[in-house]
């Protein structure tokens, strides 16, 4: 769940508390290895029970008169048990003044409120706005509140906010209007926010992007043209609601005339080419077809074969300038024609990745977008290739290896998973093997890969990558995987923890159902209700859920930001009846408690699930 941010101001109003003491070492030898389920009445606690409306008034009224740290604590308890609505509520019981008290009590319920992400809270808020012409700075938290759970009324009120420059809303003079980036007057993180959040909403109704484009365009152009350096958030809503006008815009950014630097110039870095990475990347995105031989011919910039723009030749020869300026323009190109995901580039994305003079971090990202771009086929022809590169030896060699194989850990079929377990030998490069696991836990596996991936569980040097793959794509009982997994050594068991949340801390936008991450989730929760020398298991669905928390912002080409994930689950949950316990499951595992809980007010089916996966959360608003 999102962390709230904070300022040394804050404590003022809100206090902190101390850490407990840790738990007294254990002195008696811990009993033998018993692996049992777990008693079906412990392994999920019992349903909560859905609290009266009226019920909060006592609560409100006290609100009112209550000083910190006891305020604080009431509008904590308002979250827990009556979600958005009742935070909505709870705005109307801050005090009046002094002003900074009115700003802090304001921000902290309106923290409480985003961190829930309730999609019950959009009606009240939106009422709250139109009732109390709250200043432009609340109008647009409330927008991107709205935003987070979905709804469309946040396009008309992020708009707005991005018209409006931050000196021109937040005066010095008022020292408290400052968060841990410093006064609101020096920073536009409001209006970046606000950018990214309104992709967010095209991605989620796409059959809306004419209405967010039409709230929205002449804002965030405007915006854009503010300065000399966009932000990419910026040419990112611009390609998300497909603003014709914006493409002109990202054309020139993504292929200026500016010449590349020559051989030994001294920064700063040509301006004309500071945009183009971000550029290329979002006129993929934009899916501009007169744009896509451009992108290809990005790919073969550096014109002579001889110049080495790897890592280690950057700065020997004195070319960093040049190398970076093509090391950019590489990766935002590879971006780019990775958002196409067309099979036209994969020609000229092979020759790029085993071309050796260009720099690894561009090639790597040709690697993943290869994985869009290829299908079922191609990747598996990729296979042999990995197999003479590892034979050929050499670190040159290795990286295209290792890059290769991370095609198969973005995207995996299961038509290539016994191939993919063939890698699991002592000859094969660990990245190689590491990649294969990531990509075989993405599929359901069949029962012969499965069984050939158990007896690698016997060889040292082989049964991390192998428990990880068999924790994330396998089936049946895990009560003996566990088991075998409880005899690793401490290190190994931490890499196969690391594994599993790297494994989720991006999640793909190529499944709307995302069938794998609910089973995933199925996974975690059976392996919870394992218990192996008197604990439960519960290792594994806490990392998973470490690796969902940082799955936010969608970092690379097709990554589903939090916010879409959490609307589409939020929608599955509701109508995806065959799939409903896993869904469930995610929703429990990402810590979403708005959506349980406007889940479990529901009528229906689905509250009583939703109900039961909200007992088993306790307290996480805070």
């Amino acid at each position: 769940m999102f962390q709230r941010r904070a300022i040394g101001l804050v404590f003022f109003l809100l206090g902190c508390s101390a850490s407990p003491p840790p738990p007294p070492p254990k002195t008696t030898p811990p009993p033998p290895v018993v692996v049992t389920p777990a008693p079906t009445e412990t392994a999920t606690p019992a349903a909560a029970k859905t609290p009266r409306a009226d019920q909060i008034e006592p609560l409100l009224e006290a609100l009112r008169r209550a000083e910190h740290p006891e305020w604080s604590r009431l509008v904590d308890e308002i979250g827990e048990r009556f979600g958005g609505p009742g935070l909505v509520r709870a705005l109307d019981a801050v005090a009046a003044t002094p002003p900074e008290t009115t700003y802090f009590q304001t921000k902290y319920i309106m923290d409480v409120l985003r961190t829930a992400s309730d999609p019950r809270g959009a009606d009240p808020l939106v009422a709250w706005v139109e009732a109390t012409k709250p200043s432009m700075h609340w109008q647009g938290v409330v927008g991107a509140q709205l935003a987070e759970i979905g709804d469309l009324r946040a396009a008309r009120l992020l708009g707005e906010r991005m018209k409006h420059k931050p000196t021109n809303l937040h005066d010095q003079e008022r020292w408290w209007e400052a968060d841990q980036n410093g006064h609101l007057s020096g920073n536009d993180l409001q209006r970046i926010s606000a950018a990214r959040l309104l992709g967010d909403l095209a991605a989620m109704h796409p059959d809306k992007v004419d209405e967010i484009r039409a709230a929205v365009e002449d804002a965030v152009i405007a915006w854009v043209r503010e300065t000399r350096e966009p932000h990419f958030y910026g040419m990112q809503a611009l390609a998300a609601i497909r603003s014709v006008r914006g493409l002109g815009l990202l054309r020139g950014w993504a292929f200026p005339k500016t010449p590349l630097p020559a051989r030994g110039a001294l920064p700063p870095f040509p301006e004309g080419l500071q945009l183009a990475q971000s550029a290329l990347r979002y006129i993929g995105m934009f899916h501009d077809e007169p744009s896509f031989p451009k992108l290809v011919a990005q790919l073969e910039r550096k014109k002579d074969p001889a110049l080495d723009i790897t890592e280690d030749a950057l700065n020997r020869d004195n070319i960093v300038m040049l190398g970076m300026a093509l090391r950019a323009i590489g990766y935002g190109a590879s971006e780019g024609l990775s958002h196409f995901a067309d099979p036209r580039a994969v020609p000229p994305l092979v020759k790029f990745i085993e071309d050796t003079t260009w720099h690894e971090e561009a090639r790597h990202v040709a690697c993943e977008a290869l994985a869009w771009c290829a299908d079922d086929a191609t990747r598996a022809s990729l296979i042999p290739k990995i197999k003479a590169q590892i034979t050929k030896g050499g670190p040159k060699a290795e990286f295209i290896a290792s890059c290769y194989a991370v095609a198969f850990s973005e995207r995996s079929a299961a038509a290539s998973a016994m191939d993919m377990v063939d890698f699991f030998e002592s000859t094969t490069l660990g990245s190689v093997r590491r990649s294969m696991a990531y990509g075989l836990g993405s599929i359901a596996l069949d029962r012969a890969a499965q069984t050939k991936l158990q007896a690698k569980l016997d060889d040292k040097a082989l049964r991390v990558d192998a428990a990880l793959a068999l924790l994330r794509g396998g089936s049946g009982p895990m009560t003996g995987l566990l088991s075998t997994i409880d005899g690793f050594d401490a290190q190994e068991k931490e890499r196969i923890k690391d594994g599993l949340a790297y494994g989720t801390s991006e999640i793909a936008d190529d499944e709307p159902t995302f069938a794998r991450l609910v089973r995933l989730a199925i996974r975690a929760d059976e392996a919870a209700d394992v218990v192996v020398r008197g604990e439960r298991q519960t290792w594994v669905r806490d990392a998973v859920a470490t690796g969902l928390e940082s799955a936010r912002y969608g970092r690379k080409p097709h990554a589903v930001t939090r916010p879409v994930l959490r609307y589409r689950l939020f929608r599955a949950a509701q109508t995806d009846a065959t799939n409903r316990r896993g869904i469930i499951a995610l929703l429990a595992l990402l810590k979403e408690r708005g959506v349980l809980l406007a889940l479990a007010d529901m009528k229906g089916d689905v509250a009583a699930p939703a109900a039961k996966a909200l007992a088993g959360l306790g307290k996480t608003i805070r």
